[in-house]
């Protein structure tokens, strides 16, 4: 190792840390690095698999006759829910643990081009990712049993006989503040999700993968299923506000003063 002003050099990658800093960790900055890089890498994934699956199971066939699709947009919600989410998830898991193994086998490489770094890119992309997944996470949490990626009236679906007959407008935790706030979080978490894998340094961009013909078919048609599920189900909220207007009335009216924004606070 190399001492030289202002950072460390480490195997042929400098890296900027203050002395106090560097004082405090015993082992090489770049082992400590890719520990660090593949833990987001895993809390990404969590988090994505959190914000693109949903929180209960499938209703009952009798409730499902109740909520079937309206018109073609929820129909193919309706699709992407059964068969397109579960092969996005899987995709991203398999890109996720080529990523940490792309870092594995580069740890001992002694060029400063091939040694995982992070870069302020896919920092932004890794904390984007979890902030989504945790607004859905609390999303999921606030409304239980009422939360569904069907378009239907509260509590329809729920198993609880005491939420079905006498469903309640929630308007606490993220929803004190706007009135959609899952849709935020998908987004947010598919931003991110995007950054993290093809962020310069990652396995997608330094294998090769996205030069060829396969990879960028792949890698695109990843991008555009998850883009447009999440514009599709962002699409609704129109119909979703009527549909909750419609069911509590003068109390969601009074929330609606309350909670102005629909989906980012002080934009829209």
């Amino acid at each position: 190792m190399q001492i030289c002003t202002g950072g460390v050099v480490d195997g042929g990658l400098r890296l900027w840390y203050p002395k106090k800093i560097r004082k405090l960790f015993p082992t090489p900055l770049s082992s400590m690095q890719a520990v660090l890089k593949i833990a987001l890498f895993i809390l990404s994934a969590v988090a994505f698999g959190t914000a693109y699956k949903p929180p209960h199971t499938k209703p009952a066939k009798a409730e499902s006759q109740k909520s079937a699709p309206r018109n073609a947009r929820e129909w193919a919600v309706g699709f992407r829910i059964k068969y397109v989410l579960p092969l996005q998830r899987a995709a991203y898991y398999f890109a996720t643990a080529n990523e940490c193994l792309h870092i594995l086998l580069t740890l001992n490489a002694t060029t400063r081009d091939s040694i995982p770094s992070i870069s302020p890119m896919f920092l932004l992309g890794a904390f984007l990712s979890c902030l989504g997944g945790f607004i859905r996470f609390w999303c999921y949490r606030e409304l239980g049993e009422c939360f569904t990626y069907e378009l239907v009236p509260v509590g329809q679906h729920a198993t609880d006989d005491s939420v079905v007959k006498h469903p309640k407008l929630i308007t606490t935790g993220p929803y004190n503040y706007i009135r959609h706030p899952s849709y935020l979080g998908s987004w947010i978490c598919f931003s991110g999700s995007v950054m993290c894998l093809l962020v310069r340094g990652s396995w997608i961009r330094e294998s090769g993968f996205l030069n060829t013909v396969l990879g960028k078919l792949a890698v695109g048609s990843w991008i555009s299923a998850v883009g447009q599920g999440v514009l599709l189900v962002t699409m609704r909220i129109n119909d979703e506000d009527e549909l909750i207007k419609k069911q509590f009335g003068e109390q969601w009216n009074r929330w609606c003063k309350k909670v102005q924004y629909r989906m980012i606070p002080g934009v829209f």
